[in-house]
């Protein structure tokens, strides 16, 4: 019982079986067959659905009768106290049509009614047996099923649960030699960076990146694919994941709180806080509740019954106040949903922080999408190099490759790929395989900037090598190309523009693939008549072109990265409800958006 003035008796969990939910179930489906079908309903079919609904009503519904009791005697109320009257009162009132009135003859019938105001006087006798099968039915499913959910929560709580004084096998470099050896360790002592071996038929401890071995890998309670899938070397797996058959060498990228794992425990661990103080409301609300629904419903028999002279409808709408005034239902329905939705959500990979974003994406009228990573594949190569007139193309390449090797950029690492491809070719003469930068730094707009040594003609005409300051960007517009130049940046692909000394050398154009669903997910939110918009820092006619081949409605377009989140922000207060798609590359987006 809940403590306080305003206490509440709850119904007793260890009455409320599977065996009594089954053998309910099973004599309540021809209660009802009989009672909605007139011509199933042979001679003394009533007398059968008395047999079965008394075992239902009496023996299936004696949790919540003896929590009724219980509750009386001590002057309190019973959490499912309404619920046990409504059960006690259609079973009571169907025997007495029974015993005393017309409806035990040998030979009656009756047809449903579903709604009050037609009953009348010349009514035939009521029989409400269905209805108290049927809320008993619903009662213990529905307490079976919150008790399956809590246990089920439980148990994957459990399996995301890694202590962090579990031994695991560490490689750490041995004293002032460096070789390597093999420690035992706590997880709490592990550093990122640091390999971690995990034999068959173990949990991964650590989120991080595969660097040995090959495996198949449970990952379904950390929101992997429904199936196991081999983890090999560059794959990443995620703490709480279940390694199959074959060891694994795992470098760590992250442990303890900061694992997906923990994320996925905290966020189902808030949803059992809420779901908590819901039951909570629901205490003070049923022992506020049940008294005066019960009289209410009373008050409703006798005003039904005076005006209508109908009594069986009289009591179909006392039953119905009876069962529909439910205030554990009422207050733990939107609290039980939601932890459903976020362990199931969890299973599928989606990580849900709470109720809000349920009510933020039911009321969402825009999906903002970022392009790379997101509707494309992230893997880019480089399409084209456009060398200005006089410039050597192999040269403005390598630059570039030198002004963002240091860059993790899908953009960046295309550009650097394309350079050793070009060294590894030997293709660009006596022009340097790696070309130095100092002082290299990345502006506000994004744009690579750094000191690099370049031959230089001289005023006399000689040739000598300068350190000049070069410049690497992503034009906004074309306004600082020339024609040529500017025909090269819009021929396709994202441009990158690099410049020294002032002066435009040449245009390097990157592009990848399209993700092979990003059209159906474009359209998903079209037929819900949700606008789709692409955010990029791409100039507008280039993206304009790639929003058309996959159906995507607007664009913004030249919005570096760091002024993204304000692009957001002004979708917000121009009135729109936005969810932003995207990477770990846009994450200050993706905060900033109703849902990310």
């Amino acid at each position: 019982r809940a403590a306080g003035s305003s206490a509440a008796l709850f119904t007793a969990r260890a009455l409320v079986t599977r065996t009594r939910f089954f053998v309910s179930l099973v004599l309540f489906i021809p209660v009802l067959a009989l009672s909605l079908n007139v011509a199933w309903q042979f001679p003394g079919w009533q007398w059968l659905a008395a047999a079965l609904s008394t075992v239902v009503a009496l023996w299936g519904g004696w949790p919540f009768h003896r929590a009724m009791a219980a509750a009386m005697r001590r002057q309190m109320s019973a959490l499912d106290g309404a619920s046990s009257v409504a059960i006690i009162a259609a079973w009571l009132w169907s025997m007495g049509e029974l015993v005393l009135g017309d409806a035990g003859r040998i030979g009656f019938t009756t047809s449903p009614t579903w709604f009050a105001f037609t009953y009348d006087r010349a009514s035939p006798a009521e029989l409400f047996f269905d209805v108290a099968c049927g809320v008993t039915v619903l009662l213990l499913g529905g307490r079976l099923a919150t008790r399956y959910n809590r246990i089920r929560t439980g148990a994957m709580l459990d399996i995301l649960r890694i202590p962090a004084e579990r031994q695991v096998t560490v490689v750490r470099k041995a004293g002032k030699s460096g070789s390597p050896e093999k420690l035992r360790v706590p997880i709490a002592e592990l550093r990122i960076g640091e390999d971690v071996e995990v034999p068959p038929g173990q949990v991964i401890p650590v989120d991080g990146m595969v660097v040995g071995g090959a495996s198949m890998v449970d990952a379904r309670a950390v929101g992997g694919d429904a199936e196991p899938q081999q983890a090999k070397v560059n794959s990443r797996v995620w703490a709480g994941s279940l390694n199959l058959d074959q060891r694994l060498k795992v470098r760590v990228a992250r442990t303890g709180s900061q694992t997906r794992a923990a994320a996925i425990q905290r966020w189902v661990q808030t949803a059992i806080r809420e779901e908590d103080d819901a039951h909570q409301i629901a205490v003070r609300s049923a022992s506020l509740l049940v008294p005066w629904v019960m009289v209410l419903a009373l008050v409703a028999f006798a005003i039904w019954w005076l005006v209508s002279g109908a009594a069986g409808g009289a009591m179909s709408v006392a039953l119905a106040m009876l069962v529909g005034i439910a205030p554990v239902a009422q207050a733990m329905s939107t609290s039980t949903a939601l932890r459903i939705g976020i362990l199931g959500g969890a299973n599928r990979g989606l990580l849900l922080r709470g109720a809000d974003t349920f009510h933020n994406l039911a009321q969402a009228d825009s999906v903002l999408f970022n392009r790379v990573g997101t509707l494309t594949q992230g893997e880019m190569h480089v399409l084209d190099v456009a060398a200005a007139e006089g410039e050597n193309a192999e040269l403005v390449l390598r630059v570039a490759g030198a002004l963002v090797v240091e860059s993790d950029h899908p953009v960046s690492m295309a550009v650097v790929r394309a350079c050793r491809v070009s060294r590894d070719q030997d293709t660009g003469g006596d022009i340097p395989h790696w070309i130095d930068v100092s002082h290299p730094e990345i502006t506000e707009d994004g744009a690579f900037v750094g000191q690099v040594e370049l031959p230089v003609r001289t005023s006399d005409g000689q040739m000598e090598n300068r350190m000049v300051e070069a410049r690497l960007w992503r034009p906004r517009d074309m306004s600082a190309l020339d024609e040529h130049m500017a025909v090269a940046a819009l021929a396709g692909g994202t441009p990158l523009v690099l410049s020294w000394r002032g002066r435009v050398r040449g245009v390097i154009t990157v592009g990848d693939d399209i993700k092979p669903d990003a059209v159906d997910a474009v359209d998903a939110p079209e037929d819900m008549d949700v606008d789709t918009v692409m955010i990029t820092r791409d100039p507008y006619p280039v993206a304009r072109r790639f929003a058309d081949r996959i159906g995507i409605a607007r664009v913004l377009a030249g919005i570096t990265q760091n002024r993204k989140p304000a692009a957001v922000r002004g979708l917000r207060v121009g009135g729109e409800t936005v969810v932003m798609v995207g990477g770990p590359d846009v994450a200050a987006c993706l905060r900033t958006a109703d849902v990310g």
